[in-house]
């Protein structure tokens, strides 16, 4: 039998550019999605599987698409389930804290002097 780690495999990152991604003309479920949040104002996986009748595997993998895509973001609020859960509501746009290929991080010195240790030597 051949050992899983020898069975050749697909890569998992794509080929595709994200910005290819983002040019992508959108899917009939994907703009289902989008109309359901923007009509909402901000909506839940269970909201949009009732307001468009998909299963739940269905919106969520395609809320995802579009997350990875920057149509929708994660906010920080979040409204019960029908079991009453906490669940993300999900907003139009970009997440206004994603970081983007191309933009540079801020630089933070580090603060304090750095103690250099000797091998062996323990704190």
């Amino acid at each position: 039998m051949t050992a899983p780690a020898r069975i050749a495999r697909r890569p998992l990152v794509q080929s595709t550019s994200r910005s290819a991604l983002r040019d992508r003309p959108l899917g009939p479920v994907d703009s289902q999605i989008l109309a359901v949040v923007a009509a909402k104002g901000g909506a839940c996986d269970h909201e949009i599987e009732a307001a468009t009748g998909l299963s739940h595997q269905t919106c969520s993998g395609n809320r995802r698409h579009l997350v990875e895509r920057g149509k929708l973001h994660a906010s920080s609020e979040t409204r019960p389930t029908p079991s009453g859960r906490k669940a993300i509501v999900w907003k139009l746009g970009p997440s206004p804290d994603a970081f983007r290929p191309g933009d540079v991080p801020p630089f933070r010195p580090a603060e304090g002097p750095r103690e250099q240790m000797r091998f062996g030597e323990g704190r």
